[in-house]
């Protein structure tokens, strides 16, 4: 993936809630659900587990975005 700049990745995720579901994740990311879910447990995004669902603040995602 290349690089994106924060304002980009801003942008990329205006639409979206500030907590967002690896659903949401996904369709911001073009990854599948299940390598969202490797990145979460690689520790690459920081997620919150609730009940069954990971849960990824929309700072997280963008800051992802930007490394």
């Amino acid at each position: 993936m290349e690089k994106t700049t924060r304002i980009t990745a801003e942008k990329m995720t205006s639409k979206y809630p500030d907590v967002l579901d690896v659903a949401a994740a996904t369709k911001i990311l073009n990854l599948s659900k299940t390598r969202v879910n490797e990145l979460i447990a690689e520790g690459a995004i920081p997620a919150i587990f609730i009940g069954r669902k990971n849960f990824i603040a929309k700072e997280s995602l963008i800051d992802y975005l930007c490394r």
